[in-house]
């Protein structure tokens, strides 16, 4: 069985380089929607 908290923190660092890559994704997007 893997520790809950191996899993936590897993989870936290996949999102955390989830949201790393997003801002410049996100900016583009926001950029081409808003214009």
């Amino acid at each position: 069985m893997v520790d809950p908290i191996r899993r936590k923190l897993l989870k936290t660092g996949a999102a955390a380089a989830a949201m790393a890559a997003t801002p410049s994704m996100f900016a583009q997007q926001s950029g081409n929607g808003e214009g």
